[in-house]
């Protein structure tokens, strides 16, 4: 796995609990858009194609 930014990670960690886009930026003081642009970089180093995916691989991650 690459390496993740600091941001890209708390972003991984809040889609993992579940939370829409909207709600991510509104919390990080961010605009949608640039949620948007977190998530997919994430999705693409983590080698995930979807948020479903992206929850897995983090809920694993811990596990080991």
């Amino acid at each position: 796995m690459k390496e993740l930014t600091n941001r890209e990670a708390e972003v991984w960690e809040l889609i993992a609990e579940g939370r829409r886009n909207k709600d991510i930026a509104l919390e990080l003081k961010l605009s949608h858009w640039t949620v948007r642009c977190y998530a997919t970089s994430l999705f693409k180093k983590l080698g995930v194609r979807n948020r479903t995916e992206a929850a897995l691989k983090l809920l694993t991650n811990r596990d080991t």
